[in-house]
């Protein structure tokens, strides 16, 4: 299947935009996110370190995995993947799961940042 070249920048663009936009698209809810788990502001700050470590270890990953193995292949696994950790982090009830949800989201998002 080929893809016209407007579907494909498209794409692209919105598989680099997906790592930026779950960084930022947290940072105005934290506080209700402190009141609803009712934790401290410390605790909920590791859903934003959390993620940043990840994807810096993501990205150190994929690059050579993009390599070996392929970039369709590993950027599809990392869009699923990220999908993924957008479902642990919807069904989340505790802040743990959230902060593994939000780690699982950063890894699918180094694969598509990094490819």
């Amino acid at each position: 299947m080929t893809l016209n070249r407007p579907v494909l920048i498209g794409l692209v663009a919105a598989c680099g935009a997906a790592s930026p936009i779950a960084m930022q698209i947290l940072v105005p809810v934290l506080p209700y996110i402190r009141a609803d788990f009712q934790t401290s502001i410390d605790r909920t700050q590791w859903l934003v370190t959390a993620f940043a470590l990840a994807l810096a270890g993501a990205m150190l990953v994929f690059g050579p995995l993009s390599d070996r193995f392929g970039r369709r292949r590993l950027l599809l696994g990392g869009l699923v993947v990220f999908t993924l950790g957008s479902a642990i982090c919807w069904r989340a009830r505790s802040l743990e799961i959230l902060v593994a949800g939000r780690i699982v989201q950063a890894v699918g998002a180094g694969a598509a940042t990094t490819i």
